[in-house]
């Protein structure tokens, strides 16, 4: 129970546990800049905290006050966790609750694209880093000297065959590639590679005896076959420079640290395996094989669309999720005459309106190389779903986390706005009065 006034939970701190409103009112706000903003207003039978199970080690975005007296029903995460793991058919109905939910805010929010930041995946992932050597330094943890020398788009093959960026900088050769939640992220020094073959469209890393394996470091093939000669070219003449002593390694001591050989057990984590490592906390239980399934076996198909040929069109319903494997398509709105957003390799839309089952608010078109792009269509997942509802759990878990962390970052970007708007005005009318005076 709770006096008007109290303040319930608080921004910062740790999520222990899900709520639901049993009787009073309740205002979730956030301080921008020293500027309090009301969010929203809970009332009976509404429920927060969620994300203390969506994401176990987050904290608490905005702060909870009670407006009038309030009895709270409070549920620990670690007994719902108990309970969902026996009982998964609920778990999968618990979850996909939170994701249309997280999707109905979404769409509330006033922005010009409903799905606008499912297109801006550097954003979300990247903590709105632009500039492209600075987004590269920082996934691959790399310091401020490096830089990106080429990028080729290239693809591992495998069950489902990731592609992504072969990026080539001085210090070596590294690989980026996102299939919905599923990464494939791997750095690879100079200092660990021994040779590179290429066999027709294809170049395989061998690995130097310092590496501690005998496997290819990693195979790789280029989407474009003409890039590859002059690709080898490039990386054997920077593995030459290296080999021979020059000052095109990783530019720190610490770094050059992590990959000697006194390393190796740090390196071989960052140069075996797959490492398809799926996104921290926002799919903490969604696993390599419900991908398998839910792209190979019986939900997904890969579809390619020619240059200027429309995905979906405003107002279309659809009842499908689509994962950009290769190119690129542009998000057009009737308000505006230019694109509003762009789609590329690695991005997915059409999640809100798929969990709504609503319109989509905008047309989709693919760029002037064509897309080609996974397809998961709904009846199909239901049917997956029903069979294994486990997975179903896992899968929704995914999406409701993905939106909910979409929102957030959404919210925060609204509030910013509009105080940068309120002192723009604020400025505006002093130099107004300053000139009337005058």
């Amino acid at each position: 129970e709770f006096d008007a006034g109290q303040l319930v939970i608080a921004h910062g701190s740790k999520q222990v546990a899900l709520y639901r409103v049993v009787s009073g009112s309740l205002t979730v706000s956030i301080n921008v800049k020293g500027e309090v903003r009301n969010l929203s207003t809970l009332k009976t039978g509404s429920y927060f905290g969620e994300l203390a199970l969506l994401k176990p080690s987050g904290r608490v975005s905005a702060d909870v006050h009670a407006d009038t007296p309030t009895v709270l029903h409070q549920i620990d995460c670690g007994y719902l966790h108990e309970l969902f793991a026996d009982q998964p058919a609920l778990a999968m109905r618990f979850f996909r609750t939170l994701a249309v939910r997280a999707a109905l805010l979404l769409k509330s929010v006033d922005v010009c694209f409903a799905e606008k930041p499912a297109l801006q995946g550097r954003l979300e992932e990247e903590s709105q880093v632009t500039d492209t050597d600075e987004l590269f330094r920082q996934r691959f943890k790399l310091t401020g000297e490096e830089v990106i020398i080429k990028s080729y788009p290239t693809f591992v093959e495998g069950k489902i065959a990731q592609h992504g960026q072969l990026y080539v900088f001085s210090g070596g050769i590294a690989f980026y590639a996102k299939t919905y939640g599923m990464k494939n992220k791997r750095l690879i020094p100079f200092d660990f590679c021994r040779q590179f073959d290429v066999v027709g469209s294809t170049i395989t890393v061998q690995p130097a005896l310092k590496a501690n394996q005998t496997k290819p470091l990693i195979t790789l093939t280029f989407s474009n076959a003409e890039e590859v000669p002059r690709a080898q070219q490039l990386i054997n003449r920077l593995f030459q420079l290296s080999r021979d002593g020059q000052d095109l390694t990783l530019a720190t001591s610490a770094d050059r640290k992590l990959y000697n050989a006194n390393s190796t057990a740090k390196v071989k984590q960052l140069l075996t395996g797959e490492e398809a490592t799926l996104l921290q906390d926002e799919n903490r239980f969604i696993t390599s094989e419900d991908w398998d399934n839910i792209l190979l076996k019986v939900c997904a198909k890969v579809q390619t669309w020619q240059p200027g040929q429309v995905v979906i069109r405003e107002g279309e319903q659809i009842t499908s999720i689509f994962h950009v494997v290769k190119g690129s398509c542009s998000v057009h709105v009737q308000s505006s005459s230019k694109p509003v957003a762009s789609i590329t390799s690695g991005q997915s839309f059409g999640e809100v309106s798929f969990l709504l089952q609503t319109p989509v608010t905008a047309t989709i078109k693919a760029d002037k190389d064509g897309m080609e792009a996974y397809v998961i269509e709904s009846y199909y997942l239901d049917v997956l779903f029903d069979i294994d509802p486990e997975s179903g759990a896992r899968f929704y878990h995914y999406f409701a986390a993905l939106l909910a962390n979409r929102l957030i970052k959404r919210e925060q970007r609204k509030f910013h706005r509009r105080s940068s708007d309120r002192k723009s005005t604020k400025k505006e009318k002093s130099k107004s009065s300053a000139s009337s005076s005058s």
